[in-house]
């Protein structure tokens, strides 16, 4: 991992916790709550009605809540 990822993983650790907006490819949305980071652009984010883990791209998080 470069130096740049590294950054941007420290970055993403501090969104551990929060309450996020994310649109998935099929368009479906939904609020979760951001678990860990997978790597320098993943997310594990628990979705808050089905309590499921999912990994998710940074690019379909769209804010917090």
């Amino acid at each position: 991992m470069n130096n740049s990822q590294e950054e941007k993983l420290k970055a993403n650790k501090r969104m551990i916790g929060q309450t996020v907006y994310v649109i998935e490819r099929d368009h479906h949305s939904w609020y979760g709550e951001v678990l860990d980071t997978v790597d320098f652009e993943t997310f594990l984010i628990k979705d808050s009605k089905s309590q499921e883990q999912k990994k998710i791209s940074m690019f379909d998080v769209r804010g917090c809540r």
